[in-house]
C-alpha cells in the first residue's frame, strides 16, 4: 500500500513544516515555487506562488499583483 498526502494551504497554516517532515521521512514532495526556466524576473526564482498571491492581495488588494 502506498501513502499519497495532498497538503493544501494558505501561508502560515503549517504547510511548509509538514512538507519539511514528509522530505525527512524519505516521502517525495512537490512545492509550487517559480522555477528559473519560468521567468526572466530573478527576483521571483524561487518565490512561493501561493506566498506571493496572498501578499499581492494583501498588500494592493488585488491577488494577481505579484511582488517579490
Amino acid at each position: 500500500m502506498s501513502l499519497r498526502v495532498v497538503n493544501l494551504g494558505l501561508p502560515k497554516t503549517g504547510t511548509t513544516t509538514l512538507a519539511r517532515a514528509l522530505r525527512r521521512s524519505g516521502m517525495p514532495v512537490a512545492d509550487h515555487r517559480i522555477r528559473a526556466k519560468q521567468t526572466d524576473k530573478t527576483e521571483l526564482h524561487g518565490a512561493f506562488v501561493a506566498d506571493l498571491l496572498y501578499r499581492g492581495f494583501y498588500e494592493t488588494g488585488h491577488s494577481t499583483r505579484l511582488k517579490a
